[in-house]
């Protein structure tokens, strides 16, 4: 019963590794995206890597859903 106790925390705690790892691959990528497609005008990009960059995972989350596409449909990157 311990061993089965003890590779069941084992289990926890390398999903728990794996979705942070995965999270901030995630946030890295939208990172680059917001610095390298978010046009230099106004404090725009420099607004929006804040929000992805401070308020994980949510603020890339509202990039992702909101800003993106609207980004796309107007300069097509």
């Amino acid at each position: 019963m311990s061993f089965f106790l003890s590779l069941v925390g084992l289990l926890a705690v390398l999903l728990c590794v794996v979705l942070v790892v995965l999270l901030a691959g995630v946030q890295g990528w939208l990172l680059a995206d917001v610095l390298r497609h978010e046009p230099d005008d106004g404090w725009g990009k420099l607004g929006w890597a804040y929000v992805v960059l401070l308020t994980p995972p949510w603020g890339g989350a509202l990039y992702f859903f909101l800003r993106r596409p609207e980004r796309l449909r107007e300069y097509g990157e």
